[in-house]
């Protein structure tokens, strides 16, 4: 029967490091290989249940790897170690990294543990497919970029839950963009310190990424004379822009024409009057979220056919009685030549305002029920009016 030390030892000798959760993991994993009896034919008990080593051994490494995908790189070497020794090497080749650092964890053996995972697998025979982050700590997402993109990651995704207030702006560098990776997600969290995450100017075109999903980060400076800045990338195919900073241009043009699948949440508190110029040929599916402020021109969405105007906010204002949200659908109707679904899901936005009454709601319902439309195969739907 093994004993605890000789597990801790073992495990650690070889990963060859200890993780931010080592010692919690190899107390427990000591508890269990204190229950764990050897037996014959390579079985062994592990609280209770027979074990066979040798069938778990022999499991495809494609499938180990596709379980691996859903946990986190902590779990996969600590706790995996103790099911097989075969398994204790399966890191170095796994295509998919997920990381989650919190604040509980020390820094410098967070930082550490992620250094030994990326800079120790084999990158040239085994290809990074996936690379997930999760942290608290802001400072510490560009310390792997480098070594990320040079894997020739697929997917990158960034999850930023927290900032310190000390904390430098962060910028994203021009390689994220430059690479090879395919899908881009990026979310960094509302603060009030200081400003969001800042993107770079090769965002507007880069070449290879498909999906790109951004919130609360800062898009690039525009044209220095027209502060225009056109997002042009040849095989974007979904955008998502949440609550992303753009009060600084003064008109972005989205101009992809691969683009299918376009979702945009726009902030509440936002005043900003940016100029939106859609030029997407290929758009089937158009999400809006929020209120209407900005002004929009739609030079080509001739494929559209689904529209959702979520959270649409009708406002008591007698002075041009929401003329703004009915001009945004009425250019919608007017360039949607194969639309054939429209929803508008409206919200009582905050009680500052008078409560709206049935009356007006079908007033307005009507009067965008009598807006001409360039498709013949309409269908415009109005759930119930919900608050906040």
């Amino acid at each position: 029967m093994n004993q605890p030390n000789q597990v801790s030892k073992e495990v650690e000798a070889d990963c060859g490091f200890k993780s931010p959760n080592t010692r919690m993991r190899l107390k427990r994993s000591e508890r269990l290989s204190s229950k764990r009896l050897k037996t014959a034919n390579h079985h062994h008990v592990v609280n209770g249940l027979v074990v066979d080593d040798s069938r778990i051994s022999n499991l495809p490494d494609e499938l180990l790897h596709k379980i691996f995908s859903f946990l986190d790189m902590d779990d996969i070497v600590v706790r995996t170690s103790i099911l097989s020794k075969r398994w204790r090497y399966l890191w170095k080749s796994t295509p998919t990294l997920k990381f989650h650092i919190t604040y509980d964890c020390e820094k410098s053996k967070s930082a550490s543990f992620v250094e030994h995972i990326l800079f120790n697998r084999d990158r040239r025979r085994y290809k990074l497919e996936t690379f997930n982050l999760k942290s608290d700590q802001g400072y510490m997402i560009l310390k792997w970029i480098d070594e990320v993109t040079m894997s020739r990651v697929d997917e990158l995704s960034l999850h930023i839950k927290g900032t310190l207030p000390n904390e430098a702006i962060i910028q994203l560098p021009d390689q994220v963009f430059k690479s090879g990776i395919k899908k881009l997600i990026v979310q960094y969290p509302m603060n009030l310190f200081h400003e969001n995450m800042l993107l770079p100017k090769s965002m507007c075109s880069a070449e290879h990424i498909k999906s790109l999903r951004l919130r609360h980060v800062k898009f690039p400076e525009g044209d220095s004379d027209a502060h225009q800045l056109i997002l042009n990338c040849p095989v974007l195919e979904e955008l998502i822009v949440d609550k992303c900073e753009i009060s600084h241009l003064e008109t972005l043009t989205i101009s992809t024409p691969q683009l299918k699948n376009l979702k945009l949440y726009t902030d509440e508190e936002d005043i900003n009057v940016c100029q939106k110029i859609f030029c997407c040929p290929k758009l089937t599916s158009f999400y809006w979220s929020g209120s209407i402020k900005e002004k929009f021109i739609f030079k080509d969405i001739s494929a559209l056919t689904s529209i959702t105007l979520e959270d649409f906010s009708v406002e008591y204002r007698s002075y041009n009685d929401n003329q703004d949200e009915l001009n945004f659908i009425k250019r919608l109707l007017e360039e949607a030549k194969v639309l054939t679904e429209m929803l508008v899901n409206f919200r009582q936005r905050h009680s500052l305002y008078p409560p709206l009454s049935r009356p007006r709601l079908d007033k307005f319902e009507q009067k965008v029920l009598a807006l001409p439309t360039a498709s013949s195969n309409l269908s415009i739907s109005f759930p119930e009016l919900y608050s906040d």
